[in-house]
């Protein structure tokens, strides 16, 4: 559905019983992409935001020297970068 149909993209993807709409997105959005991600490439994170209807200002782009696996579990994107999002985040939430 997602790879091979790009339902997701298209606007076909349904997930419980439900088409997902991107453009009701809203909310400020934190875009990770590695550059060493063979599966999900920058290009396709960072192309989210043309899908969505966060204004581009709220939209926020980090790219790291990093795998897949590595956005989530490397040792100096998890103590740098998501240290940074999480913080970004919290003053979100208090507002």
């Amino acid at each position: 559905h997602l790879f091979r149909d790009n339902e997701l993209i298209l606007g076909k993807l349904k997930v419980g019983g439900e088409t997902v709409n991107l453009k009701r997105i809203t909310c400020p959005l934190f875009l990770l992409a590695g550059t060493r991600d063979h599966i999900t490439p920058p290009p396709q994170v960072f192309n989210m935001a043309d899908y969505v209807a966060t204004p581009p200002e709220q939209i926020q782009r980090y790219l790291v020297d990093a795998g897949h696996i590595g956005l989530f579990m490397s040792h100096e994107v998890l103590h740098t970068t998501w240290v940074d999002i999480s913080q970004k985040l919290t003053k979100l939430s208090a507002k």
